[in-house]
């Protein structure tokens, strides 16, 4: 090949490699859930709910496995609302996900998944890092008295934003 002609492999941006692996993750874990293990590495951890609600932390491929088999969210549909990538170090990208999944009884379970996905030795990404939450939906009426309800001043929520969390100078 002549100087000059090399041709590099174009860079994939971090919703481009998001996307990828979103697609692939979720298909492999709902069809051939007994592959998904092959998306981490032996330094991956990998932490998902349990059926009492508790958390649990997989920290090697075959603990990773077998948490994948024994969980009932291989079982459930995903239907994805949020998809956030950005790039990170080394080349790296951390991506958030929400959504909810729903299972062959229509109960539908929301949920919060975050993955750091490193580079790895020949190209590609493996997952580092899974951290999968399931929220229930909260309604903001449920929380805020309704101003319009309120029957004095004293009954509705005050909120100040005049202090600051963080100190210094912004």
């Amino acid at each position: 090949m002549e100087e000059g002609n090399a041709k590099e492999a174009p860079s994939l941006s971090a919703k481009d490699v998001a996307d990828a692996f979103l697609n692939q993750y979720y298909t492999i874990l709902k069809k051939s859930p007994k592959e998904a293990h092959k998306f981490y590495q032996d330094q991956s951890t990998r932490t998902h709910p349990c059926a009492d609600g508790s958390m649990k932390s997989a920290t090697t491929l075959e603990d990773i496995d077998l948490q994948v088999m024994e969980s009932i969210v291989k079982e459930w549909n995903p239907d994805l609302d949020t998809v956030h990538a950005q790039e990170s170090v080394t080349g790296s990208v951390i991506l958030g996900v929400t959504g909810s999944l729903t299972d062959k009884d229509n109960v539908i379970k929301h949920f919060s998944q975050t993955f750091f996905l490193a580079p790895q030795e020949g190209g590609g990404f493996y997952v580092h890092n899974d951290f999968l939450q399931l929220v229930e939906p909260i309604k903001v009426s449920e929380i805020f008295p309704s101003l319009n309800d309120a029957t004095n001043s004293v009954n509705a929520l005050q909120i100040n934003f005049t202090g600051s969390l963080f100190k210094g100078d912004f």
